[in-house]
């Protein structure tokens, strides 16, 4: 098992620790449910709305990218999509989503697609696969653990 492997493992185990030790809240806020919470972010995402997005991530939250990174806490986070937008990320569209849970603990599981154009190459599709993980709190549902990778799209 490669460490990137190993590591992802390991924070997989924290957010289920995480998750595991809530306690039931009213859901209060922007986010009553994790389909809303989904719904919002998705469209905070499409504004590139880097405060918006941020805020749906609780203080502890963690962020793991392709490369095994492991990013913790909602203003480290924020920096990463403000990073990301600043450098020319190209906009993304969202292909697929699923949002399921209960009353404690949920999860949102989606596909974005973006065209990647570099100067004399034709374009190139590539599509971002995440799953978050999500706690309901007194504030509303937040993300507490996300992980995504991004791999090239199906040809059309």
């Amino acid at each position: 098992m490669s460490a990137i492997q190993m590591t992802r493992r390991g924070a997989v185990g924290v957010g289920a620790a995480m998750l595991g030790g809530m306690r039931p809240a009213q859901a209060q806020g922007r986010s009553a449910t994790p389909k809303d919470l989904m719904d919002q972010l998705a469209a905070a995402i499409v504004a590139r709305d880097v405060a918006q997005i941020a805020g749906f991530y609780s203080e502890q939250s963690m962020l793991m990218t392709p490369q095994g990174q492991i990013v913790h806490g909602r203003d480290r986070i924020r920096a990463v999509y403000e990073r990301n937008f600043a450098s020319g990320q190209p906009p993304m569209r969202l292909v697929n989503a699923r949002s399921d849970g209960g009353p404690e603990a949920g999860v949102v599981i989606w596909i974005w697609e973006m065209e990647i154009a570099r100067p004399g190459q034709p374009p190139q599709r590539r599509r971002v696969r995440s799953m978050l993980y999500l706690k309901n709190s007194a504030s509303g549902w937040r993300v507490v653990v996300d992980m995504f990778q991004v791999f090239a799209a199906e040809p059309t």
